[in-house]
């Protein structure tokens, strides 16, 4: 059995924990949550700090901090010699790239299975179309837009084929963001809407000659992100190394 702490308590963490606490492969002995010291949560007291915690006898740490905090968070978790497995996003390119260096980090920017392999159809499907677009949809207590999972898509459609970020609208854009997010080169529509709806990704492809191919992605709950994080959390720890998405190791 793995030991395990958690940073960061939010919906993410807390849906983490769950799972951990009733595991037979994996063991919770410590959350870190600045916000929430002092509560009691699965008869664990909350630290303020991954130096308060036992992290001497922890095997890995699971980030689900905020993205103003997640590299800091992350760095001082390397720096006690720990695994870990971020399922917070807002790290830039720079500091995923630093973080990397520990060769002791796993880093994706969404552990659902289903998505991980939407990517893989994007990696092939992008040198066959002229133009895509990237249309997601989360709940509106979010803390970012866009997602770090549109922001990954775009990147993937970019490297697979650098024709798509180089198509320009030469209209006028009479309200400034109407045609969405230039994210990497490609036009990426975000919409926030009420809680309890589905988490949405939709990535549609238009040939020259009149085709158009729509990969699309939902999720009903954080509950279908758990596989992936579990199959991650088992790679990590039983193989070390560094790893930018679920996507490549399934």
């Amino acid at each position: 059995m793995k030991n395990v702490i958690i940073v960061g308590f939010g919906s993410m963490g807390k849906m983490i924990a769950k799972n951990i606490y009733e595991s037979e492969d994996f063991k919770l002995i410590d959350i870190v949550d600045p916000e929430k010291i002092e509560q009691t949560i699965y008869g664990l007291k909350v630290k303020e700090s991954i130096h308060d915690t036992d992290y001497d006898k922890a095997n890995l740490v699971i980030d689900a901090s905020l993205p103003k905090c997640v590299f800091e968070n992350c760095l001082q978790s390397i720096g006690l010699g720990l695994e870990v497995l971020v399922v917070a996003t807002g790290l830039s390119k720079e500091q995923v790239d630093e973080l990397g260096k520990s060769k002791r980090i796993f880093i994706s920017s969404n552990y659902s299975i289903g998505m991980n392999m939407l990517f893989k159809s994007v990696r092939q499907l992008a040198p066959l179309y002229a133009y895509v677009e990237i249309m997601e949809t989360h709940a509106d207590t979010k803390a970012e837009v866009p997602s770090g999972t549109a922001i990954t898509t775009s990147r993937i459609l970019v490297e697979a084929n650098p024709e798509l970020a180089n198509r320009v609208y030469k209209g006028v854009e009479l309200y400034p963001g109407s045609l969405g997010a230039n994210v990497n080169g490609i036009r990426v529509c975000a919409r926030r809407v009420p809680p309890g709806y589905p988490t949405v990704q939709t990535v549609k492809f238009y040939s020259t000659s009149g085709e158009t191919f729509e990969l699309h992605h939902e999720v009903l709950g954080r509950e279908s992100y758990w596989d992936g994080i579990k199959i991650a959390a088992e790679h990590l720890l039983e193989n070390g190394g560094f790893y930018r998405s679920l996507e490549e190791i399934l």
